[in-house]
């Protein structure tokens, strides 16, 4: 939904993109974000929030990793028909192509937008879209952090804008986004002839199928640049710092500083018990002392140890 319409509407603003393609680009970056904010409200499931989710439950003990890899293999499974399927709906209404004159099918503006975008993502390289894949689902794992944070819609709200915004104003690469735009591009392009079966080398500039292109030269490697940033970098790293990870590098390297910091109740804790155990010692030394020496020389003898 929020792919279309931002699509639809940046898709008509042709002189906007040739005087300020920036501002164009802000008009896709405010209206997406309305995706997610349905999804976070609603309990959906991408792909790119599953990545974090699922495996912070392992680390936390929540979860067993056969279940960790079933809800992220479902998730993008379930992404890839959702996104085919809903394009298929939005060529069944006519947003795509339209018949031009001599019942020539014609691109609409979203289906040229939709078939400039496929065109342009598939032709970036591989470690271009890891790379880029790897700072979008960095924000995006970060907005589904903040929202489940909020207890209400407007925090939860505001919480996915200002990441997924983000991530597409920089022009990051997400796999559930692409589940869908590429569909649209390649409906667009076999509709209007714009890539014949064999594939287009002057355009696309490979011999390969269209499908084949979107699959191998995006679809794969945006998954694996978004994968990264969820397990590792927000589970791992928050599970570090926060979680049961923290409380085994803490026993580990006897971080007690850190505790005081990072977990103030915990350190709390730590205190009381080390403060006993130092008067359990004392109290232990203080009969010694007692049995060799008398009450005044307590007093004004001071204590060793």
């Amino acid at each position: 939904m929020g792919g279309l319409l931002s699509v639809t509407v940046a898709g008509g603003a042709n002189q906007l993109a040739i005087d300020n393609p920036s501002l164009r680009s802000f008009i896709i970056a405010i209206l997406f974000p309305i995706n997610l904010v349905i999804i976070t409200v609603t309990g959906g499931l991408l792909f790119t929030g599953a990545t974090f989710t699922t495996p912070s439950a392992w680390l936390e003990g929540k979860a067993s990793l056969v279940n960790v890899f079933r809800v992220i293999g479902l998730a993008w499974c379930g992404n890839m028909i959702g996104g085919i399927l809903f394009a298929l709906l939005v060529h069944w209404c006519g947003l795509l192509v339209e018949t031009g004159p001599g019942t020539v099918p014609v691109a609409t503006a979203a289906g040229k937008l939709f078939l400039s975008i496929t065109q342009r993502k598939i032709s970036l390289g591989w470690s271009k879209v890891v790379a880029r894949g790897i700072g979008c689902n960095w924000l995006v794992c970060m907005a589904v952090y903040l929202a489940s944070m909020s207890d209400d819609f407007l925090g939860k709200f505001i919480s996915v804008y200002m990441c997924i915004s983000a991530f597409i104003a920089c022009g990051f690469e997400h796999y559930p986004a692409n589940a869908f735009t590429f569909p649209c591009g390649v409906i667009v392009a076999k509709e209007t002839g714009a890539y014949d079966t064999y594939g287009n080398a002057a355009l696309y500039g490979t011999n390969n199928a269209m499908e084949f292109d979107v699959i191998w030269n995006n679809i794969v490697p945006s998954s694996i640049g978004n994968w990264l940033p969820g397990t590792f970098i927000m589970a791992l790293g928050l599970s570090t710092i926060f979680g049961s990870m923290f409380k085994k590098v803490d026993r580990f390297l006897n971080l007690n500083h850190c505790s005081t910091i990072l977990h103030p109740k915990k350190a709390d804790t730590d205190l009381e018990s080390d403060a006993k155990s130092k008067v359990e010692v004392v109290e232990s030394k203080v009969p010694n002392v007692i049995s060799y020496a008398t009450p005044t020389q307590i007093v004004v003898t001071p204590m060793r140890g």
